[in-house]
């Protein structure tokens, strides 16, 4: 059978040989060397070849050669499997297949051929036979060897040797008993110049790894088995089931193994995921140009990754000079290959490389354009459609996890130019293969013969003739459409041939000088069309004076004016009483507390002061009490209470029918003992409560915190162009703002826990001028420190601080600012949901986020290690009841996590517990401290949540479709906030 077996590296170098019958010169393998010669690619040497006395079948795996010496004509197929099942038992004992691991277990390799090969006849080729005859190597093991002087070899005969199912050892026992399927489909196909598909078929295999306890049967089936038009099985398949109910029944090996092979051929329609448009043209003056884009087509929404193109370029071509728009390029200057690697296809802008290409001087001319070769993989499509419907187990009685996953990837995707090389005009000559109006006229007439069923024809005096008229009217209808056809085919190639020339009769700084005139052009364009739709442009200012002016004009009567939205925020005038009692004014008649103290602020951004019972407010009322005429008692005790000016300024709106609304209480005190103005005040800020605040999007209440910032107005010229903010990078952190921009002072109020009606009756004071109130804004913000989706900002509101000089001096004015939510969106986070019933768990598999907005947790995306947290909580309560994260992974701005977390849930459960799932960023200090110890929160991007009774509706479709269909992966993009 096989005498001989040669492993040849990829440098030509036999490194390893193995001999079973008798020793064979390695001089056998000149015959073999010499057909490596004559191709091009090692992948196109022969399979079999035949020497005067011995037959060499070789097959090419991990950059290397396997050759086998046959003295007697055997099935070439037979060896040609054989030596498959060689290189795939090195990759299962080794975890991969090279040249230095080889050398490395030469012992190893030795004894496993022995084993699998007994006098040249194949013996034993089961995985799982082999290991329990030879154990795998590993430190240990090799260490006790060396010191005992045992082999690797058992001493026993496995017990799976001698029974009808010896792919499979007996007592196997496993913890987690999983079985997972890989169905993997390679795209052999031949697609033209135009995009259609010439020819096209599909290699697919399944791979699996099972890992049962016990004595399992599975039976696999399949939604459309009817695909398939040729299939090769494990000896493990029964072959009869398949034939009667095109089903897979079989008793899986232990360990990983190939399921099945199968064939899709050409007469199925098969989708093409990708398409390449192409222009490469040679001209005669010893160059050429190159314009490739390829992008994502009939993909189901799946992106294509690990984008690959090889161009066998002409021997005449010397080098190539190209710009691409995303990835890598190289070429080879000895085997002319280019060699563009695309990576993953941006569907928002497709990849494109373009550039010349450099020939030898003095080469002939190029008879034939290059082909182009495609790589692609697109993870969770298989491109023929074969869907896997169930997997059923018997013999066992435990539940195992069942898991597949498909992957579609190039093979021989090739796509030629058949319509030849096209020249393009040297310098100061025209094109000489230019279209003629004369073939227009061909393709047109063609056409028309479709349309009306006539016989149009092109006249024989060629262009310049007449066209003759068909019968009837539509004859002279398509005449004249051929007439005119030609007329304007040769204006339009006329003129292409004018301008072509005449570029390249320029010099190359001219021409240099030109294309960056038309950049600088391209680039002004855009910059006064985004000067003029940006906030606050000119064309904006205009409108917004034409409007203040046209509110100024006193309305004609009968018609009522327009109120602006600082119009309609009045303020509510309340009588003074005492700073004693430990709060700046007078409460409402409605029972509510009173606050402990007054903080003072700073000129600091970050300054913020949050009230207790144990502040300490000694120098607050020393404050207070030398600026009060009179001290603390002036006030009488009956003071009147608010006086209503008007609009909003009376009664608040509804707790549960209105909007959010935070209560303040605003005073300027710009006066010091003895009535003399002083040049700097005080601006005193009470935080009585809010009202009508949002329950967090999955239901629970929340734990609200008011932020006060006192911001400065907008000084200067009105509009002006950020070219920074417009050409900043997605997710790149923003620079600081400017001076006129910060906060002049931050301050935060304590956190109440639980509550949609805070009260907090807390004192603020700031240092304040009475000029600079009119160009002032009290921004307030309501803040959620959630510990599952960070601080969150519920809603926020802006009031002008201008209004207070209209108040009644010496009185504190009420405020009810209203707000408004203001979500924004962080991320796109991918990932998919199953419900288990029987099980009782819930798998969430992230896949992948995209979009991710950075600048506001770390400084650059190269700092950014991203992970995912899902997490259950309860509805009603918010309390978290299971939680798992994935790995963190390497800094990137768009991660991939492609990991599947498993939380506990009982069907009892999914209406009163709701999914949230967070991006965070690991902090670095996070790694280094003890597990015991206490570490600072990770920041988290953003969050979803997933529920029946959650805000977004996306949550809920997803929740509900996870309901409706149990046991399936459901996938959706989920924007993150």
């Amino acid at each position: 059978m096989i005498h001989s077996l040669f492993i040849i590296n990829s440098s030509g170098d036999v490194f390893m040989e193995k001999h079973w019958k008798s020793v064979i010169s390695r001089s056998v393998c000149d015959y073999f060397f010499d057909q490596q010669r004559k191709v091009s690619s090692p992948e196109d040497v022969p399979p079999v070849i035949a020497t005067p006395h011995h037959y060499l079948i070789s097959v090419y795996r991990c950059s290397m050669f396997f050759v086998a010496v046959c003295m007697t004509e055997v099935p070439p197929l037979f060896v040609i499997e054989f030596l498959h099942t060689v290189v795939s038992t090195l990759e299962d004992y080794f975890s991969e297949c090279s040249e230095s691991l080889i050398k490395e277990n030469y012992v190893v390799v030795y004894e496993l051929l022995d084993e699998m090969l007994d006098n040249g006849f194949p013996l034993a080729t089961e995985s799982n036979i082999l290991k329990e005859l030879i154990k795998p190597p590993n430190i240990l093991r090799t260490l006790a060897n060396s010191v005992t002087g045992k082999s690797n070899v058992s001493a026993t005969l496995p017990s799976g040797q001698l029974s009808n199912i010896p792919w499979r050892r007996t007592g196997v026992k496993y913890t987690n008993n999983e079985a997972y399927f890989d169905i993997v489909e390679e795209v052999d196909a031949i697609i033209d110049k135009s995009g259609s598909t010439v020819f096209a078929e599909i290699q697919g295999y399944i791979d699996c790894c099972i890992k049962l306890s016990g004595m399992p049967d599975l039976t696999l089936s399949f939604m459309n088995a009817a695909l398939f038009d040729d299939v090769s099985f494990h000896p493990c398949v029964r072959f009869k089931r398949w034939e009667s109910e095109r089903l897979l029944s079989f008793i899986p090996p232990d360990g990983n193994f190939r399921l099945m092979s199968y064939h899709i051929g050409s007469q199925s329609v098969v989708a093409i995921p990708v398409y390449v448009r192409h222009s490469i043209s040679f001209r005669e003056a010893g160059g050429g140009r190159l314009d490739i884009t390829v992008g994502p087509k009939q993909t189901v929404g799946r992106s294509v990754e690990n984008v690959v193109l090889e161009i066998p370029m002409p021997k005449a071509v010397l080098n190539c000079s190209l710009t691409p728009s995303q990835g890598k390029y190289s070429f080879d200057p000895v085997s002319r290959t280019l060699v563009w690697d695309v990576g993953r296809i941006d569907t928002t802008k497709l990849p494109n490389i373009r550039g010349t290409i450099n020939l030898q001087s003095g080469a002939p001319p190029v008879e034939s354009n290059p082909a182009i070769n495609v790589h692609f993989t697109i993870n969770q499509m298989a491109v023929s459609g074969l869907r896997v419907n169930r997997l059923d187990m018997y013999g066992e009685k435990y539940k195992p996890f069942k898991g597949v996953k498909y992957i579609t990837k190039a093979g021989r995707f090739q796509i030629p130019d058949a319509a030849g090389p096209r020249r393009c005009p040297s310098p100061g000559r025209t094109s000489p293969t230019t279209t003629r109006p004369y073939d227009r006229v061909l393709a047109v007439a063609e056409v028309a013969e479709l349309a009306d069923g006539g016989s149009a024809r092109v006249p024989e005096g060629g262009p310049g003739a007449a066209p003759a008229a068909a019968d009837g009217d539509g004859g002279s209808w398509v005449a004249d459409g051929i007439g005119v056809a030609v007329h304007v085919g040769g204006l339009l190639d006329q003129g292409r041939a004018a301008v072509e020339g005449m570029l390249w009769s320029l010099p190359v700084w001219a021409r240099g000088a030109l294309l960056a005139t038309g950049c600088l052009a391209l680039v002004l364009g855009v910059a006064v069309l985004v000067w003029l739709v940006r906030p606050g442009c000119l064309a904006r200012v205009c409108c917004r004076r034409r409007r203040r002016n046209s509110e100024n004009v006193t309305p004609p009567p009968g018609k009522a004016k327009k109120h602006s939205i600082d119009e309609e925020l009045q303020l509510d005038h309340v009588t003074y009483r005492s700073w004693a009692r430990g709060s700046l004014y007078d409460m409402p008649a409605s029972g509510e507390g009173e606050g402990d103290g007054v903080s003072h602020a700073s000129h600091r951004d970050s300054t913020y002061s949050s009230m207790s019972d144990g502040t300490d407010t000694s120098s607050v009322l020393s404050y207070a009490s030398g600026v009060l005429p009179g001290g603390a008692g002036d006030a009488p005790a009956s003071a009147p209470g608010p006086s209503h000016v008007g609009g909003l300024g009376g009664p608040l709106v509804g707790v549960l029918g209105g909007p959010p609304t935070a209560v303040l209480l605003v005073q300027y005190l710009g006066a010091g003992p003895e009535g003399a103005a002083a040049p700097t005040g005080r601006l005193a800020v009470t935080v009585l409560e809010a009202r009508g605040l949002p329950t967090r999007d999955y239901g629970a209440s929340p734990d609200p915190a008011v932020q006060l910032s006192v911001a400065p107005g907008r000084r200067g010229f009105p509009f002006r162009l950020n070219l920074a903010a417009v050409l900043r990078p997605r997710g790149a952190a923003a620079p600081a703002p400017p001076a006129h921009a910060r906060p002049l002072h931050l301050l935060r109020t304590r956190t109440v826990r639980h509550a949609r009606q805070p009260r907090y009756n807390e004192d603020f004071a700031v240092e304040a001028r009475r000029a600079d109130l009119k160009d002032w804004s009290l921004q307030v913000a309501v803040l959620d420190d959630c510990k599952l989706r960070g601080s969150v900002v519920l809603c926020r509101g802006e009031v002008r601080l201008k209004q207070l000089l209209l108040a009644t001096p010496g009185e504190p004015s009420r405020l009810s600012v209203p707000m408004a939510a203001c979500p924004e969106d962080r991320a796109l986070l991918l990932f998919g949901l199953s419900f288990l019933p029987t099980a009782q768990r819930l798998n969430v598999s992230i896949i992948k986020a995209t979009r991710v907005r950075l600048g506001h947790v770390v400084p650059s995306p190269h700092h950014f290690r991203p992970y995912v947290r899902a997490t259950l909580v309860h509805v009603g309560s918010g309390r978290r009841v299971d939680s798992a994260r994935t790995e963190p992974q390497e800094p990137s701005a768009n991660p991939e996590f492609c990991e599947t977390l498993s939380l506990k849930l009982s069907p009892a459960q999914l209406g009163t517990l709701s999914l949230v799932v967070a991006l965070c960023h690991r902090l670095p200090e996070n790694d280094e401290r003890p597990p015991g110890s206490r570490r600072p929160r990770d920041r988290v991007v953003g969050a979803v949540s997933i529920g029946s009774r959650v805000t977004n509706d996306r949550g809920r479709e997803h929740w509900r479709a996870i309901e409706q269909r149990p046991r399936r992966v459901i996938s959706i993009w989920h924007t993150l906030t």
